[in-house]
């Protein structure tokens, strides 16, 4: 890679250095919520957590670029 940069002269503006992190806005509930005396008792949403990835990148000259942030989904202008 160092190589490619050198001899392309591929500009410092275009050296990237980026980090991911997942960002939880809805954690899973181990809330219970049934009649009073009743036989079975079933947790409220365990397993439906809500979470995004964010990514931080940072150019070789110092600017931050735009945060982005990755949901699960799929629509007809994303690709596979």
């Amino acid at each position: 890679m160092a190589f490619t940069i050198k001899e392309e002269d591929v500009p410092a503006s275009l050296y990237l250095n980026l980090d991911q992190t997942q960002i939880i806005y809805a954690q899973g509930s181990s809330l219970t919520w049934t009649k009073r005396d009743a036989k079975q008792v079933s947790t409220i949403s365990e397993d439906e957590k809500r979470a995004f990835t964010a990514v931080v990148s940072v150019s070789c000259l110092g600017k931050l670029l735009p945060l982005q942030a990755v949901y699960q989904g799929v629509t007809m202008k994303s690709c596979p």
